[in-house]
């Protein structure tokens, strides 16, 4: 992953190090066809017979333009690729300070199917493109409400000059004044009609960017409401596992209670069996011979 310079075309890396990369990476020549292809968007595929090579390239009209390329060796289910453009510098995203290379990573590691699918990386590619393209919407928005703003103090300036009588001064109205004057006011109610309708279609152009910004979103509430019941599956099956662990615990608990009770009845009655049984006590009758070696005798 490649961090930005000024420009995409200007590498963080010298050129040796770049034709390193590309050679111990085996990517594709065609990485530098897409760095230079900067005027609109592009993705392609181009199948050989080892490999498959996706290119893909966002345009460098607006900031953050991004470039990727993906070989694919099926044989060794094994994945190269380089991706230049990636911002280096934390943000926070989704309350955590987070790189470009730390979402892209971290997206990988947590994917629960094939994270060696040849279209993976692409797809990654497609959402960050998707996330600038809400900020470039949103933007845009903004600027068209701001320019509607324009719109309309156009129109009440339309009518303050016919109320002002556009500012001619002139002591008698004659006819050639009314008439002027007239004519001006046709010309404004004419102007006003326009600008009506250039604030129409700005409403018109506001309700599509509100309609985009609202699927985009409605998509980025869907992929956080999917990692939210993967976060809440874990969660359960942590708590499920905890639970079992806590079940074990508690089986033990009783097998060493049960132990223990057992050791308390049996213990004592197997201490006091051994000890009588020991060679240096005997018995004879009623007469009790006791530590004979000791030279102590008990008789009746």
């Amino acid at each position: 992953m490649g961090g930005r310079m000024s420009s995409l075309a200007k590498m963080p890396f010298s050129e040796q190090v770049f034709i390193e990369l590309v050679s111990s990476l085996n990517i594709h020549r065609s990485v530098i066809r897409a760095i230079n292809r900067n005027t609109s968007c592009t993705f392609s595929r181009v199948t050989y017979p080892e490999s498959i090579v996706y290119t893909c390239r966002t345009a460098e009209s607006w900031p953050d333009d991004m470039a990727l390329s993906v070989t694919f060796f099926p044989n060794t289910m094994e994945t190269n690729a380089i991706w230049l453009g990636c911002d280096l510098e934390q943000r926070f995203i989704h309350g955590h300070k987070l790189t470009d290379s730390a979402i892209v990573t971290s997206k990988l590691r947590e994917f629960d199917g094939q994270v060696f699918h040849p279209m993976m990386l692409p797809t990654i590619f497609a959402e960050f493109e998707r996330d600038r393209h809400i900020g470039l919407i949103s933007h845009l928005k903004n600027g068209l409400e701001n320019w509607k703003t324009q719109l309309r103090k156009m129109v009440e300036h339309t009518k303050e000059l016919e109320d002002s009588d556009f500012g001619i001064k002139c002591d008698v109205q004659t006819d050639a004044w009314i008439w002027r004057r007239d004519a001006l006011r046709e010309c404004g109610t004419r102007l006003r009609e326009r600008l009506q309708d250039l604030m129409d279609e700005y409403d018109d152009f506001i309700r599509e960017c509100d309609h985009i910004m609202a699927g985009m979103s409605l998509a980025t509430q869907l992929d956080l409401n999917h990692i939210g019941r993967k976060d809440a599956k874990l969660n359960e099956n942590i708590s499920k596992s905890s639970l079992a662990v806590a079940e074990t615990a508690q089986r033990d608990g009783s097998l060493m209670k049960s132990i223990a009770v057992l050791g308390m009845i049996y213990l004592p009655a197997t201490f006091v069996c051994t000890f009588f049984s020991m060679g240096f006590f005997q018995w004879r009758g009623q007469t009790f011979v006791g530590i004979s070696n000791l030279g102590i005798h008990l008789v009746d």
